[in-house]
């Protein structure tokens, strides 16, 4: 793999949601064909909203299908990894596809290629972002997130530049295990996660934004980069993909179903869901920032402002390790 040889771009407006979300996959297994493929940048802009979840993630005890029903809002599972994530007009979507980057190879390795450009983007508009790992925040707010998978022959990167978060809708399509545990995730949202238009007063219109990155990556990269249509395989594809995307098989993964317990907020922050304790949990950097509960025990509340390792074994040994396993996750 190497970021200098030609890269193909494909610019992609008002795709439609369920095509943004399986049209990389589509790219990826006719790129695995090719002798001598070419890195390709696809730039997307979507007609409209869908929730995506993860790959290793269930659609019924990610969502809350009835609400999803209520606002007319699809939904589906990537192929590639990371959380459950409201994709819609306000976002424009990157996909990042390096032929003969399949795993093992490190994912630090494609995140190096993928992120330094859209970060720039945000720089060039004014906005102090930097990246963390496989994100990318303002003042410790996520404004980007990405996810990654290895299709075939291609290792491969998804993220997104955020114009704005609707976490009402967001929210509301979620399965939420308690009112306690919606509240700490309104609450966290609007405290981690930012926006274009919550950074800067003129927000450039989605053309704009697509014409700016494909710079900063032109300029990062130092290859050469060729604009593209998408070709009759990828067309092909995509039609045999879309309905996989749709069924049954794909959407609910088979297993006992559980209720959710954890939503990663970004890097190190999360929300944890007690049963046991009948306790909700706000974690951020190891540390349990708030602590909402229905359960009479006094000291579930005094474990507020104590690091996870510093909880008593003898008294909340499970809770302890459920954090310490959660923690891991929102780490990766």
């Amino acid at each position: 793999m190497s970021a200098q040889k030609p890269w193909r771009v494909l610019i992609l407006e008002n795709q439609t949601p369920l095509q943004s979300q399986l049209i990389w996959h589509a790219c990826s297994l006719s790129l695995s064909e090719q002798k001598s493929p070419p890195n390709l940048l696809i730039l997307q802009s979507l007609n409209g909203k869908i929730m995506s979840c993860g790959f290793h993630q269930d659609v019924e005890e990610e969502l809350d299908l009835d609400a999803c029903k209520s606002f007319e809002m699809p939904y589906t599972r990537r192929l590639a990894g990371g959380g459950t994530v409201l994709v819609d007009e306000d976002q424009i979507l990157f996909n990042v596809l390096l032929p003969g980057f399949q795993f093992p190879n490190p994912l630090h390795n494609l995140i190096k290629v993928a992120l330094p450009a859209p970060n720039k983007l945000y720089n060039s508009l004014g906005i102090p972002a930097t990246i963390d790992y496989n994100e990318i925040e303002v003042r410790g707010r996520k404004i980007s997130g990405s996810g990654s998978a290895s299709i075939e022959k291609v290792g491969l990167l998804v993220g997104n530049i955020l114009l704005n978060f609707n976490v009402s809708i967001f929210l509301s399509c979620l399965n939420m295990p308690s009112e306690n545990f919606k509240k700490l995730a309104e609450m966290t949202l609007e405290n981690y996660i930012t926006s274009i238009q919550r950074e800067i007063e003129e927000v450039p219109s989605r053309r704009e934004l697509i014409d700016l990155l494909l710079k900063e990556y032109e300029r990062d990269v130092g290859a050469s980069f060729s604009v593209d249509e998408l070709n009759e395989a990828e067309m092909n594809y995509i039609t045999e993909l879309e309905p996989v995307y749709g069924s049954i098989k794909w959407l609910f993964r088979s297993g006992d179903k559980k209720q959710r317990f954890f939503l990663k907020i970004k890097k190190d922050v999360f929300i944890f869901h007690h049963e046991e304790s009948q306790a909700d949990f706000l974690i951020g950097n190891g540390k349990i920032g708030e602590v909402l509960t229905d359960s009479s025990n006094p000291k579930l509340e005094e474990l507020k402002g104590k690091s996870i390792r510093d909880i008593s074994t003898e008294e909340f040994g499970a809770l302890k390790e459920s954090l310490e396993r959660c923690r891991f996750f929102s780490n990766r």
